[in-house]
Protein backbone atom coordinates (compact mmCIF):
# COMPACT_ATOMS: atom_id res chain seq x y z
CA UNK A 1 0.00 0.00 0.00
CA UNK A 2 1.09 3.59 -0.62
CA UNK A 3 2.41 5.42 2.23
CA UNK A 4 0.63 7.14 3.54
CA UNK A 5 -2.43 7.88 1.79
CA UNK A 6 -3.93 11.30 0.68
CA UNK A 7 -7.69 10.50 1.04
CA UNK A 8 -9.31 8.31 3.60
CA UNK A 9 -12.96 7.31 3.40
CA UNK A 10 -14.76 6.42 6.22
CA UNK A 11 -17.62 4.09 5.96
CA UNK A 12 -20.00 2.89 8.95
CA UNK A 13 -21.26 -0.36 8.84
CA UNK A 14 -24.78 -1.75 10.73
CA UNK A 15 -26.63 -4.72 9.45
CA UNK A 16 -26.01 -4.15 5.69
CA UNK A 17 -24.71 -7.24 4.56
CA UNK A 18 -27.16 -7.17 1.12
CA UNK A 19 -25.73 -4.00 0.23
CA UNK A 20 -22.15 -3.32 1.43
CA UNK A 21 -20.12 -5.06 -1.36
CA UNK A 22 -21.19 -2.73 -3.88
CA UNK A 23 -20.52 -0.17 -1.85
CA UNK A 24 -16.88 -1.11 -0.96
CA UNK A 25 -16.38 -2.20 -4.74
CA UNK A 26 -17.31 1.20 -5.58
CA UNK A 27 -14.89 2.66 -3.44
CA UNK A 28 -12.36 0.51 -4.54
CA UNK A 29 -13.05 1.04 -7.93
CA UNK A 30 -11.95 4.37 -8.57
CA UNK A 31 -9.64 6.18 -10.27
CA UNK A 32 -7.78 7.47 -7.96
CA UNK A 33 -5.76 4.77 -5.89
CA UNK A 34 -4.16 6.07 -3.03
CA UNK A 35 -6.41 6.18 -0.39
CA UNK A 36 -7.30 4.03 2.39
CA UNK A 37 -11.10 2.73 3.16
CA UNK A 38 -11.88 2.40 7.20
CA UNK A 39 -14.84 -0.41 7.47
CA UNK A 40 -16.44 0.26 10.84
CA UNK A 41 -18.32 -2.36 12.01
CA UNK A 42 -20.62 -0.74 14.63
CA UNK A 43 -22.11 -3.87 16.02
CA UNK A 44 -23.13 -5.81 13.42
CA UNK A 45 -25.42 -8.68 14.24
CA UNK A 46 -25.52 -10.34 10.83
CA UNK A 47 -22.98 -11.27 8.12
CA UNK A 48 -21.44 -7.67 7.49
CA UNK A 49 -18.42 -8.16 9.67
CA UNK A 50 -17.64 -11.38 7.27
CA UNK A 51 -18.08 -9.22 4.05
CA UNK A 52 -15.67 -6.09 5.36
CA UNK A 53 -12.69 -8.91 6.76
CA UNK A 54 -12.96 -10.69 2.80
CA UNK A 55 -12.39 -6.76 1.54
CA UNK A 56 -9.89 -6.51 3.91
CA UNK A 57 -7.91 -9.31 2.65
CA UNK A 58 -7.89 -8.87 -0.87
CA UNK A 59 -7.00 -5.11 -0.79
CA UNK A 60 -4.49 -3.85 1.45
CA UNK A 61 -6.46 -0.82 1.72
CA UNK A 62 -8.83 -1.46 2.78
CA UNK A 63 -8.95 -1.61 7.11
CA UNK A 64 -11.81 -2.85 9.65
CA UNK A 65 -12.65 -2.05 13.06
CA UNK A 66 -15.24 -3.15 15.26
CA UNK A 67 -17.17 -1.40 18.00
CA UNK A 68 -20.06 -2.31 19.86
CA UNK A 69 -22.82 -0.29 18.58
CA UNK A 70 -22.53 3.48 18.74
CA UNK A 71 -24.75 4.69 16.00
CA UNK A 72 -23.97 6.33 12.94
CA UNK A 73 -21.89 9.55 14.88
CA UNK A 74 -19.71 7.11 16.93
CA UNK A 75 -18.76 4.98 14.48
CA UNK A 76 -17.88 8.30 11.66
CA UNK A 77 -16.09 9.65 14.88
CA UNK A 78 -13.92 6.24 15.25
CA UNK A 79 -13.04 6.48 11.37
CA UNK A 80 -11.69 10.24 12.43
CA UNK A 81 -9.68 9.04 14.75
CA UNK A 82 -7.77 6.52 13.09
CA UNK A 83 -7.70 8.52 9.69
CA UNK A 84 -4.15 9.11 7.87
CA UNK A 85 -5.33 10.55 4.89
CA UNK A 86 -4.56 14.40 3.80
CA UNK A 87 -8.52 14.44 3.08
CA UNK A 88 -11.67 12.70 4.31
CA UNK A 89 -14.75 11.55 3.12
CA UNK A 90 -17.88 10.09 4.39
CA UNK A 91 -19.50 7.28 2.66
CA UNK A 92 -22.64 5.33 3.96
CA UNK A 93 -22.48 1.11 3.19
CA UNK A 94 -25.46 0.96 1.44
CA UNK A 95 -24.46 3.46 -0.98
CA UNK A 96 -22.15 4.45 -4.21
CA UNK A 97 -20.01 6.63 -5.15
CA UNK A 98 -19.18 7.40 -9.30
CA UNK A 99 -15.32 6.21 -10.12
CA UNK A 100 -14.17 9.61 -10.63
CA UNK A 101 -15.63 10.95 -7.11
CA UNK A 102 -12.25 11.03 -5.40
CA UNK A 103 -9.86 12.56 -7.85
CA UNK A 104 -12.15 15.30 -9.00
CA UNK A 105 -12.84 16.29 -5.13
CA UNK A 106 -9.22 16.13 -4.10
CA UNK A 107 -8.00 17.90 -7.26
CA UNK A 108 -10.37 20.72 -6.76
CA UNK A 109 -9.35 20.93 -3.03
CA UNK A 110 -5.79 20.92 -3.49
CA UNK A 111 -5.56 23.43 -6.74
CA UNK A 112 -7.80 25.85 -4.85
CA UNK A 113 -6.30 24.99 -1.29
CA UNK A 114 -10.01 24.29 -0.06
CA UNK A 115 -11.16 23.58 3.27
CA UNK A 116 -13.52 21.28 1.75
CA UNK A 117 -15.54 21.07 -1.86
CA UNK A 118 -19.21 19.90 -1.92
CA UNK A 119 -21.53 18.28 -4.62
CA UNK A 120 -24.93 16.82 -5.31
CA UNK A 121 -26.24 13.16 -5.08
CA UNK A 122 -28.77 11.28 -7.19
CA UNK A 123 -31.43 9.03 -5.59
CA UNK A 124 -32.05 5.28 -6.88
CA UNK A 125 -34.88 3.32 -5.57
CA UNK A 126 -34.24 -0.65 -4.49
CA UNK A 127 -37.78 -1.93 -3.73
CA UNK A 128 -39.29 1.14 -2.23
CA UNK A 129 -41.04 2.23 -5.38
CA UNK A 130 -42.28 5.37 -4.24
CA UNK A 131 -41.53 8.45 -6.70
CA UNK A 132 -42.90 10.87 -3.92
CA UNK A 133 -39.93 9.72 -1.97
CA UNK A 134 -37.56 10.04 -4.50
CA UNK A 135 -38.59 13.83 -5.57
CA UNK A 136 -38.09 14.64 -1.81
CA UNK A 137 -34.66 13.33 -1.39
CA UNK A 138 -33.43 15.37 -4.46
CA UNK A 139 -30.07 16.31 -3.78
CA UNK A 140 -29.48 18.29 -6.99
CA UNK A 141 -28.96 22.29 -7.08
CA UNK A 142 -30.12 24.49 -9.58
CA UNK A 143 -28.91 27.64 -8.36
CA UNK A 144 -25.27 27.24 -7.29
CA UNK A 145 -22.43 28.16 -8.75
CA UNK A 146 -18.82 27.04 -8.62
CA UNK A 147 -16.92 29.60 -6.90
CA UNK A 148 -14.83 30.07 -4.25
CA UNK A 149 -15.98 31.57 -1.15
CA UNK A 150 -16.19 31.44 2.54
CA UNK A 151 -18.23 29.17 4.14
CA UNK A 152 -20.29 31.87 5.49
CA UNK A 153 -21.21 32.81 2.29
CA UNK A 154 -21.72 30.15 0.88
CA UNK A 155 -24.19 28.62 3.59
CA UNK A 156 -26.05 32.08 3.03
CA UNK A 157 -26.24 31.60 -0.55
CA UNK A 158 -27.72 27.86 -0.08
CA UNK A 159 -30.19 28.69 2.09
CA UNK A 160 -31.36 31.86 0.51
CA UNK A 161 -32.38 29.26 -2.60
CA UNK A 162 -33.18 26.31 -0.59
CA UNK A 163 -30.55 24.70 -1.49
CA UNK A 164 -28.84 23.43 1.45
CA UNK A 165 -28.06 19.27 1.69
CA UNK A 166 -26.93 18.50 5.38
CA UNK A 167 -25.83 15.19 4.38
CA UNK A 168 -21.67 14.69 5.11
CA UNK A 169 -21.79 11.97 2.26
CA UNK A 170 -21.74 15.06 -0.01
CA UNK A 171 -18.47 16.57 1.51
CA UNK A 172 -15.19 16.29 0.71
CA UNK A 173 -13.23 17.69 3.28
CA UNK A 174 -9.21 19.00 4.20
CA UNK A 175 -8.79 16.79 7.42
CA UNK A 176 -5.97 19.78 8.75
CA UNK A 177 -9.01 21.69 8.85
CA UNK A 178 -11.55 19.48 10.86
CA UNK A 179 -8.91 18.87 13.21
CA UNK A 180 -8.26 22.33 13.63
CA UNK A 181 -11.80 23.24 14.37
CA UNK A 182 -12.38 19.93 16.33
CA UNK A 183 -15.47 18.85 14.58
CA UNK A 184 -16.98 15.48 15.57
CA UNK A 185 -20.72 14.08 15.28
CA UNK A 186 -22.81 14.19 17.94
CA UNK A 187 -23.41 11.08 19.22
CA UNK A 188 -26.84 9.04 20.45
CA UNK A 189 -28.59 11.52 17.54
CA UNK A 190 -30.22 11.04 14.38
CA UNK A 191 -29.77 14.13 12.15
CA UNK A 192 -26.53 14.74 13.40
CA UNK A 193 -25.16 15.61 9.65
CA UNK A 194 -27.94 18.51 10.60
CA UNK A 195 -25.13 19.87 13.49
CA UNK A 196 -21.80 18.72 11.43
CA UNK A 197 -22.36 20.40 8.17
CA UNK A 198 -23.51 24.00 9.21
CA UNK A 199 -20.96 24.04 11.32
CA UNK A 200 -18.11 22.84 9.20
CA UNK A 201 -19.55 26.00 6.49
CA UNK A 202 -19.45 28.83 9.39
CA UNK A 203 -16.32 27.30 10.17
CA UNK A 204 -14.47 26.93 6.63
CA UNK A 205 -12.07 30.34 5.16
CA UNK A 206 -12.52 28.43 1.40
CA UNK A 207 -15.02 26.27 -0.19
CA UNK A 208 -16.30 25.69 -3.40
CA UNK A 209 -18.95 23.33 -5.18
CA UNK A 210 -18.66 20.89 -8.07
CA UNK A 211 -21.85 20.65 -9.86
CA UNK A 212 -22.03 16.78 -10.38
CA UNK A 213 -23.86 14.06 -8.70
CA UNK A 214 -20.77 11.94 -6.99
CA UNK A 215 -22.79 10.47 -4.70
CA UNK A 216 -25.50 7.83 -5.25
CA UNK A 217 -27.80 7.35 -2.54
CA UNK A 218 -30.31 4.41 -1.90
CA UNK A 219 -33.45 4.65 -1.04
CA UNK A 220 -34.71 1.13 0.56
CA UNK A 221 -37.02 0.37 3.11
CA UNK A 222 -36.05 0.62 6.53
CA UNK A 223 -33.41 3.26 6.11
CA UNK A 224 -33.07 6.45 8.34
CA UNK A 225 -35.00 8.07 5.04
CA UNK A 226 -37.69 5.81 5.14
CA UNK A 227 -38.71 4.96 8.65
CA UNK A 228 -41.82 6.61 10.45
CA UNK A 229 -41.13 10.15 11.92
CA UNK A 230 -40.88 9.41 15.57
CA UNK A 231 -40.04 11.54 18.93
CA UNK A 232 -36.18 10.72 18.20
CA UNK A 233 -36.56 12.16 15.25
CA UNK A 234 -37.87 15.78 16.72
CA UNK A 235 -35.73 15.72 19.81
CA UNK A 236 -33.16 15.43 17.63
CA UNK A 237 -33.64 18.09 15.74
CA UNK A 238 -34.40 19.77 18.91
CA UNK A 239 -30.70 18.87 20.23
CA UNK A 240 -28.92 20.75 17.16
CA UNK A 241 -30.82 23.86 17.43
CA UNK A 242 -29.61 23.95 21.04
CA UNK A 243 -26.09 23.15 20.56
CA UNK A 244 -26.37 25.34 16.87
CA UNK A 245 -27.38 28.51 19.69
CA UNK A 246 -25.02 27.71 22.06
CA UNK A 247 -22.47 27.63 18.95
CA UNK A 248 -23.85 31.18 18.48
CA UNK A 249 -22.59 32.14 22.00
CA UNK A 250 -19.10 32.57 21.28
CA UNK A 251 -19.83 32.86 17.54
CA UNK A 252 -21.96 35.92 17.64
CA UNK A 253 -20.84 37.40 13.95
CA UNK A 254 -22.80 34.30 12.92
CA UNK A 255 -26.02 34.66 15.04
CA UNK A 256 -28.15 35.67 11.78
CA UNK A 257 -27.45 33.06 9.19
CA UNK A 258 -27.81 30.85 12.08
CA UNK A 259 -31.27 32.02 13.46
CA UNK A 260 -32.08 31.77 9.51
CA UNK A 261 -31.18 28.31 9.20
CA UNK A 262 -33.26 27.06 12.47
CA UNK A 263 -36.33 29.10 10.87
CA UNK A 264 -36.03 26.38 8.10
CA UNK A 265 -34.94 23.22 9.85
CA UNK A 266 -37.32 23.57 12.95
CA UNK A 267 -40.02 24.61 10.89
CA UNK A 268 -39.44 22.04 8.58
CA UNK A 269 -39.07 19.51 11.63
CA UNK A 270 -42.24 20.44 13.68
CA UNK A 271 -44.12 20.33 10.44
CA UNK A 272 -43.36 16.68 9.55
CA UNK A 273 -44.80 16.14 13.48
CA UNK A 274 -48.38 16.07 12.34
CA UNK A 275 -47.68 12.49 11.16
CA UNK A 276 -47.31 11.47 15.00
CA UNK A 277 -49.76 10.53 17.68
CA UNK A 278 -51.51 13.36 19.08
CA UNK A 279 -49.90 13.02 22.67
CA UNK A 280 -46.62 13.86 21.11
CA UNK A 281 -48.14 16.36 18.75
CA UNK A 282 -49.52 18.06 22.23
CA UNK A 283 -46.15 17.99 23.84
CA UNK A 284 -44.23 19.28 20.47
CA UNK A 285 -46.18 22.28 21.01
CA UNK A 286 -45.57 22.66 24.35
CA UNK A 287 -42.19 22.61 23.42
CA UNK A 288 -41.91 25.05 20.91
CA UNK A 289 -44.36 27.62 22.60
CA UNK A 290 -41.82 27.44 25.45
CA UNK A 291 -38.37 27.87 23.33
CA UNK A 292 -38.80 27.45 20.03
CA UNK A 293 -41.80 29.63 18.82
CA UNK A 294 -39.37 32.17 17.03
CA UNK A 295 -38.58 29.93 14.69
CA UNK A 296 -41.42 28.23 14.01
CA UNK A 297 -44.56 29.87 12.04
CA UNK A 298 -48.27 30.29 13.03
CA UNK A 299 -49.14 27.51 9.79
CA UNK A 300 -47.11 25.28 10.91
CA UNK A 301 -48.44 25.64 14.71
CA UNK A 302 -52.06 25.17 13.47
CA UNK A 303 -51.02 21.99 10.99
CA UNK A 304 -49.29 20.13 14.10
CA UNK A 305 -52.94 20.70 15.47
CA UNK A 306 -55.14 20.27 13.18
CA UNK A 307 -53.59 18.21 10.47
CA UNK A 308 -54.71 15.08 9.35
CA UNK A 309 -52.72 12.51 8.58
CA UNK A 310 -53.18 10.17 5.84
CA UNK A 311 -51.52 7.13 4.47
CA UNK A 312 -49.68 7.51 1.33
Amino acid sequence: MRNPPEITVVMPVFNTEAYVDRAVGSVLCQTFENFELLLINDGSTDGSLLRLERWAKVDARVHVFSQANQGLSGARNTGIAHARGDFIYFMDSDDLIKKDTLHTCLECCKSNQLDFVFFDAEVFEDGVQNSVLVEKFDYKRAHTESMILSGIETFANLLKHREFFSSACLLFINRKFLNKIGLLFENYIVHEDELFTSILFLEARKTSYISTSFFLRRLRAGSIMTVPYSMKNINSYFVVGTKLLGYTKENIKVKEIVDLYLKEMIDAAVWKAYSMPWKSRIYILTLCLKRWRKYVKIKTLFALLFKKYKES
